[in-house]
C-alpha cells in the first residue's frame, strides 16, 4: 500500500503519522525464538515486553477469522 501526496506539508504530516504508528508503544515486532516459537515484542508502560501468544481479544481474533473467509481482494 502506498500514498502519493503532491503537497510537501501533507507528505510531512503523513510521514509523522506513519512514524508514530511504528513506535514500539503502538505496534508489535514479530520474531522467533531459537526454538522456532513466534513472539510479539512491544512496549508497555515504558518497558519492553515479549508476548508468547498473539495479542488481541476474542472479538478481534473472531473478526480477523471472518475477514479471511470473505472475498475482500475483489474490493481492493
Amino acid at each position: 500500500m502506498g500514498v502519493l501526496a503532491y503537497s510537501e506539508s501533507l507528505a510531512a504530516e503523513l510521514q509523522a503519522l506513519a512514524d508514530l504508528g511504528k513506535s514500539p508503544a503502538l505496534s508489535y515486532r514479530v520474531g522467533r525464538t531459537e526454538a522456532g516459537k513466534r513472539y510479539w515484542q512491544t512496549e508497555i508502560d515504558g518497558e519492553s515486553v515479549r508476548l508468547m501468544s498473539e495479542p488481541g481479544g476474542f472479538w478481534r481474533h473472531l473478526g480477523a477469522g471472518i475477514s479471511r473467509l470473505l472475498p475482500l481482494d475483489a474490493w481492493l
